[in-house]
């Protein structure tokens, strides 16, 4: 089975974090682990990226915890991370709260209230 193998990165984009992970396989063979390999390098298509190393890589604007496993969504016919909700919901609940430590650091860094920042904020993405 596919599955997430390490995080290579990550960046913002557009507003948004975007994690990079390295695919990996979990299959019992290495022509087994190869094949699962070609099968999702031949579905990336020109969307595929690999690292200095050649693995495959995984995009998501979603935090992925190692060892998840990469299944071949129903509706998309697209690779992603098989999750359940409360999993999801726990990563975004992290999420938040790291975001959240890191803006009242910046406004106590900057000699600002958190007001003062909750009002600089909403007017950099209200225009």
């Amino acid at each position: 089975m596919l599955q997430i193998k390490t995080k290579q990165s990550e960046y913002p984009k557009d507003g948004r974090i975007v994690f990079v992970y390295v695919v990996g396989s979990n299959a019992a063979t290495p022509e087994e682990q190869k094949a699962e390999l070609d099968l999702y390098t031949a579905a990336q298509g020109n969307f595929l990226r690999k690292n200095a190393a050649g693995e495959p890589l995984f995009f998501s604007g979603d935090i992925c915890p190692i060892g998840a496993p990469l299944v071949v969504r129903q509706s998309t016919g697209r690779y992603g991370v098989n999750q359940d909700l409360e999993a999801q919901v726990e990563q975004q609940k992290f999420f938040q709260t790291k975001r959240t430590g890191e803006l009242v650091a910046d406004a106590q860094f900057m000699g600002i209230s958190r007001g003062a920042m909750k009002q600089m904020l909403l007017a950099k993405y209200a225009s």
